[in-house]
C-alpha cells in the first residue's frame, strides 16, 4: 500500500474513509445504472451524501465523480436519462438533510456561512493570480513520488534537485515570499520521513501509480471504438490530477493539505489494476513486487508518530496499553 494510506490507517484523521465511502458511491451507481436497480441508486446517493458530511475534502472529488456519472449513464443508455438523474439528486438531497447537514447547519447558525467561521475561510483561501495557483498544484502533485525512508542515498540525491526546481519556480513564477505563513515548512521541503503529516504515496508512486496513469492513457487511444473499462480507467487517473487542481485552486498550499492526497488515491484506486502481472515466470512482477513489500513493512514499523520498535521498549520494560484512571 501507499505510504500515506499505511499511515492514516493507524491513525485517526478520516481521509480514507472518505475516499472509500466515494468509491462506494460510485460502485452502487454503476451497478444501479446497469441494472436499473433503484435501490442500488439510492445507495449510491447515501454514501455520497455521507462522504459529504464526513469530510468537506470529499468536494474536491465531486468535479471528477459527477463527470463519471454523466459518462456510465450516457454509456449504457447512449442519451442523458434526465428522469433518473433527476431521481439520483433527490436522493442525494433527502440524504444530506437527514445525514450530513448537521455541522452545515450549525456552522451557518454560529458564523452565517456552511462551510465556517470567515476567520478560517480567509486562513485557508488561496492566493490570487493563476501563477501561484499553478505553482500549488506542482507542489502537490511532487508527494506522489516522495520515498519516505525507503532509499536514503537515491532519494537524497532527487530531493535535492526536486527543491532547485521548486526554487527556479519560485522565480518563474514570481510568487511572493509571504504566500506560505501557515504551512510548518516551506515549498522546499521535499519529504524523505515516513511522518503522517508530510508522508505522500511513497515508492508505491514510482513502481504503481506512475505506469498505471501512463498505460491508462496508452490503452484508452489504442482502443479502435469507445469502451467502458478503459474510459472508466481514463477518467479515474484524470480524477487524481483534477482533485489535485481544485484543493490548490481553492486553498493555499499548507501541511495538512497533503493528507487530502490519500483521499484522492483511494478514489482513484482502480486505474491501479492496470499494473497487476499474471502469473509467476514474468521477473518484472518481482522487480516491483519486493520494493513495495519492503515499503509496507518498513512505513508500518516506523511511523515516527506511532513507532512500533518504540513502543515495542516500552512493552518490554512493563508498561501497559492501558492507560491509568485517576
Amino acid at each position: 500500500g501507499a505510504a500515506g494510506i499505511i499511515c492514516h490507517l493507524s491513525g485517526v484523521n478520516s481521509v480514507i474513509l472518505t475516499g472509500a465511502i466515494c468509491l462506494s458511491s460510485l460502485a452502487f451507481y454503476l451497478y444501479a445504472i446497469n441494472n436499473s436497480d433503484n435501490l442500488s441508486l439510492f445507495f449510491s446517493a447515501l454514501a455520497f451524501s455521507l462522504s459529504v458530511g464526513i469530510k468537506t475534502s470529499s468536494f474536491f472529488i465531486i468535479v471528477p465523480l459527477s463527470f463519471i456519472f454523466l459518462f456510465i449513464n450516457y454509456f449504457y443508455s447512449k442519451s442523458f436519462m434526465l428522469k433518473r438523474m433527476v431521481l439520483f439528486f433527490a436522493f442525494i438531497f433527502v440524504n444530506f438533510l437527514l445525514f450530513s447537514s448537521y455541522n452545515y447547519i450549525c456552522n451557518f447558525l454560529d458564523y452565517n456561512n456552511f462551510f465556517g467561521s470567515t476567520a478560517s475561510m480567509e486562513f485557508h483561501r488561496a492566493f490570487d493570480g493563476f501563477k501561484v495557483k499553478l505553482f500549488s498544484f506542482i507542489r502537490l502533485t511532487l508527494p506522489i513520488v516522495d520515498f519516505s525512508g525507503c532509499f536514503d542515498k537515491f532519494s537524497l540525491f532527487i530531493i535535492d534537485n526536486l527543491r532547485v526546481l521548486m526554487m527556479k519556480l519560485e522565480i518563474l513564477f514570481c510568487i511572493p515570499s509571504d504566500i506560505n505563513p501557515q504551512s510548518d515548512y516551506d515549498f522546499y521541503y521535499i519529504n524523505n520521513s515516513v511522518n503522517e503529516n508530510f508522508v505522500g504515496y511513497g515508492i508505491v508512486g514510482i513502481f504503481v501509480i506512475v505506469p498505471s496513469l501512463v498505460i491508462s492513457v496508452i490503452s484508452f487511444f489504442r482502443q479502435k471504438k469507445i469502451k467502458l473499462r478503459p474510459s472508466l480507467l481514463l477518467l479515474f487517473s484524470c480524477s487524481l490530477f483534477v482533485s489535485i487542481f481544485f484543493i490548490a485552486y481553492t486553498m493555499t498550499f499548507f501541511t495538512p493539505n497533503i493528507r487530502h492526497l490519500t483521499t484522492f488515491l483511494i478514489f482513484s484506486s482502480p486505474v491501479l489494476a492496470l499494473t497487476y502481472i499474471k502469473g509467476y515466470k514474468n521477473p518484472l512482477k518481482y522487480l516491483m513486487t519486493f520494493p513495495l513489500i519492503y515499503s509496507m513493512l518498513f512505513v508500518s514499523s516506523f511511523i515516527s508518530q506511532r513507532s512500533f520498535f518504540n513502543l515495542a521498549q516500552y512493552l518490554i520494560k512493563g508498561y501497559s496499553l492501558k492507560q491509568e484512571q485517576r
